[in-house]
């Protein structure tokens, strides 16, 4: 079996057809398939000795925590749920992909959610490679900020014809409710977020 049909009969195929840098859709298979190189990974590795989270050095970093239960990630999930009304979420990264998201998400609204997820794995990421590597820290706040200020880049860029480019992919006819699943929890501010995300985003 070639890897394009094992990604086509995948439960994860549609986050390939999603309008985002290819970088950005690498890191969310290896976080859905739990293969990214958490500091638990690279113990498991044999690699690293500390596998203390970096955002908010009390737990040890395996993806679900990073992802999910990170005090520092779940204040942005709070947020989340909170602007789009909906309820807890699963234990696992994958059940939020897959199975939650099938009981919880609109089908009308999936590709926004869709979106929405796939960016704050992107930042979240991206934050804790920033803290490890570059000394870098931000707030949860700020990154909350990020997040909001990257879906007004795309509310702002998306043209009509690509959205229903999407839904028509993805097997989904609406495509208001898709923009409006972002909006709720968007801020008005248009502004590119200074992320090397939305550079491959335009050359793709």
């Amino acid at each position: 079996m070639t890897f394009s049909s094992l990604v086509a009969c995948s439960p994860f195929a549609l986050m390939w057809k999603r309008f985002v840098p290819l970088k950005v859709k690498i890191v969310v298979w290896l976080v859905l398939k739990e293969r990214l190189n958490t500091l638990v990974m690279l113990r498991n590795k044999g690699i690293q000795q500390n596998v203390t989270c970096v955002l908010c050095n009390s737990q040890d970093e395996p993806i679900s925590h990073l992802f999910l239960k990170c005090p520092h990630v779940i204040s942005i999930w709070s947020t989340i749920r909170h602007n789009l009304a909906i309820g807890e979420l699963p234990v696992s990264v994958n059940e939020l992909w897959t199975t939650w998201k099938a009981a919880s998400i609109a089908h009308s609204v999936r590709i926004g959610w869709d979106l929405s997820v796939m960016e704050i794995f992107w930042l979240v990421w991206q934050e804790r490679n920033n803290r490890i590597f570059l000394n870098k820290y931000q707030s949860s706040l700020i990154l909350l900020g990020s997040i909001n200020s990257f879906i007004s880049f795309w509310l702002t860029n998306i043209t009509e014809k690509k959205w229903r480019t999407f839904a028509r992919h993805s097997g989904h006819k609406g495509v208001a409710g898709n923009r409006a699943v972002l909006v709720r929890w968007s801020v008005s501010s248009a502004e590119p977020p200074k992320q090397d995300a939305v550079q491959g985003e335009q050359k793709e």
